[in-house]
């Protein structure tokens, strides 16, 4: 039984690959699950997240100009305290 759970939480991503992908540092995606609410699931008191939903997370934060140009992309901007905390 643990070892089908196991298979089945395969496609879920750890926090320093979605980073990676994102090209952000971890505490970045902190950042983003409290602040801009980045999906993820709790896996063994870990944050896990699905690729998909990730994706469709980021598509809603994508517009197109209604000149039918290259999407833009929402610019999200984080001051220090954001990523390590008010006490920094």
């Amino acid at each position: 039984m643990e070892q089908e759970q196991e298979q089945s939480l395969d496609h879920l991503l750890e926090t320093k690959h979605v980073a990676a992908m994102l090209r952000v540092t971890r505490q970045t995606i902190g950042v983003m699950v409290r602040k801009d609410g980045l999906p993820f699931v709790w896996v063994r008191n870990r944050r896990r997240f699905d690729r998909e939903k990730v994706q469709e997370w980021l598509d809603a934060r994508t517009t197109t100009e209604t000149s039918g140009t290259e999407p833009e992309q929402k610019q999200e901007t984080y001051s220090a305290s954001d990523v390590f905390g008010a006490d920094q």
